[in-house]
């Protein structure tokens, strides 16, 4: 009698042992598939449904892995030595990038990987600027036209853009490009007074207010200060968007420093630290400064 219960585990086994993955993955390509039927609604609810598609996939490497170390029948050393360098080796030679729902959405080399292929961007954008300083500059000149765009959202915050009609059909008449430039990290959009654009960038260990040709893309001046900020579903770099009024620049890092720079050379008029005796957000200073007659008008959070 008890031979029949042994020969069931054994047959159980058999099958249990090389049926699982095909098993667990089935059911995670299920699950997953399963997800996409439901109605998403905005913000928090979007960003829950990427979470739980997260954990989906977290619970059925993890199970497949317990299951490679003590189910498989294969060599439990190996395995977990493997594992272990699939894994460290991965996070160790490359960073994932996330968008704002939390959600993975792009793989990039480290810094140490690219330096040894000599393949960083930063260095490509460096050498760019380097053969670009040996060119002639012309003056910026911030008369204000009504084509100007100086700020977040425009003059007026509406994100309205009056000028000539834009083509709509691209396929028949596609845009031409004009010039490219190379430029550093970051999340800032552009200002744009008199044909000169004003942005800030992530340069190495520093934030960078930059001034760009709007004729060619060149740069015409920078002002930077030291400062990084990394936040694992934000990125890297600064957030909010330089604002220009009556000749001057006005730019709030994401750690909390705020400059007040000539927007003819850049040079620094005033700065202030408004996160001083405070705590940064975990998402760090995102609102761009607000000119207001002689106010200007930053949200700490």
């Amino acid at each position: 009698m008890t031979d029949i219960p042994i020969k069931r585990r054994e047959i159980l086994r058999c099958v249990f042992r090389p049926a699982f993955p095909q098993i667990l993955l089935v059911v995670t390509a299920l699950v997953l598939f399963g997800s996409t039927m439901f109605d998403v609604g905005p913000d928090v609810e979007r960003q829950k449904y990427v979470l739980f598609r997260l954990l989906v996939l977290i619970v059925a490497g993890t199970l497949l892995g317990l299951w490679a170390i003590f189910f498989s029948g294969w060599n439990k050393l190996k395995v977990s030595l493997a594992i272990a360098v699939l894994i460290g080796g991965f996070w160790g030679f490359f960073w994932v990038e996330t968008n704002g729902d939390i959600s993975p959405s792009s793989v990039h080399a480290r810094n140490w990987v690219l330096r040894l292929f000599n393949a960083r961007h930063e260095d490509d954008v460096a050498a760019q600027r380097r053969e670009q300083a040996k060119q002639w500059k012309r003056p910026v000149e911030l008369t204000p036209s009504e084509n100007d765009f100086p700020g977040y959202r425009g003059a007026d915050r509406t994100g309205v853009v009056n000028g000539p009609p834009i083509a709509r059909d691209w396929n028949a008449h596609p845009p031409r490009e004009v010039w490219k430039q190379l430029t550093f990290g970051g999340y800032s959009a552009f200002a744009v007074v008199n044909g000169y654009l004003f942005t800030l960038e992530q340069r190495e260990e520093e934030e960078a207010v930059v001034c760009y040709d709007g004729t060619n893309g060149h740069e015409l001046w920078v002002h930077s200060w030291p400062g990084k900020f990394t936040e694992a579903a934000g990125g890297t770099g600064p957030r909010t968007t330089p604002t220009v009024d009556n000749g001057e620049v006005f730019a709030l890092g994401a750690l909390g420093h705020l400059v007040c720079l000539d927007g003819k050379t850049g040079q620094r008029k005033w700065s202030v630290e408004v996160l001083q005796k405070n705590s940064n957000l975990k998402w760090a200073m995102s609102a761009s400064p607000l000119v207001h007659g002689n106010l200007v008008i930053v949200n700490p959070g």
